[in-house]
């Protein structure tokens, strides 16, 4: 499964993208960390796999 993939399958609607922003704001607790991290390594990986697609066409 791809990083794209996988983000897709639970998006975050954005009725509530201010709750968590405020949540987020809020608290410092690790758990708010991992799920930072992990949003930033999907990113990540977005990025990374859409330079090897695009690598992989030239």
């Amino acid at each position: 499964m791809t990083a794209i993939t996988y983000s897709n399958l639970a998006p975050v609607p954005s009725a509530h993208m201010e709750e968590l922003s405020a949540l987020a704001k809020d608290r410092k607790e690790p758990l708010w960390v991992a799920v930072g991290a992990f949003a930033y390594g999907v990113m990540i990986g977005k990025r990374m796999e859409r330079a090897r697609r695009k690598r992989n066409q030239s």
